[in-house]
């Protein structure tokens, strides 16, 4: 066994007490720092998100708008009696969307069978409801 004047041990032990402060104290602080700014960014995380929100219920207040003006216009009531190959034009056009929004369509024949095998002339009549 090794002996150690008091002086000494005193001495190695305030020592060996400041130094585990000092790095106790530096692994603190860069822990401190380290959740700090994982904090930081999950505080920036939700700012951006409720940014995202308020922009996201502004533009649902303009469409809630758009749609109330559209809802507001006459509509347009089309009634016409057309050929089949002249029905199928017009509902891809219809059906494209490149004239009008279309609320509604009805197609009514002038055979009251649902499927006609006879090479029988047949007009529709093709009424079209929509929004301008």
């Amino acid at each position: 066994m090794i002996l150690i004047p008091r002086k000494a041990g005193v001495l190695i032990s305030l020592l060996a007490l400041i130094l585990s402060l000092a790095l106790s104290f530096v692994y603190f602080s860069k822990e401190t720092y380290v959740y700090l700014s994982k904090l930081e960014q999950k505080f920036s995380q939700v700012r951006q998100i409720y940014r995202n929100i308020s922009q996201l219920e502004q533009e649902g207040k303009q469409l809630e708008k758009i749609r109330a003006s559209v809802y507001a216009i006459q509509g347009a009531y089309a009634k016409d009696g057309i050929e089949p190959e002249r029905l199928k034009e017009r509902l891809e056009e219809f059906l494209s969307g490149k004239i009008l929004l279309t609320d509604y369509i009805i197609i009514t024949s002038s055979v009251s069978e649902p499927i006609h095998f006879k090479k029988v002339p047949i007009t529709y009549t093709l009424i079209i409801r929509g929004t301008e």
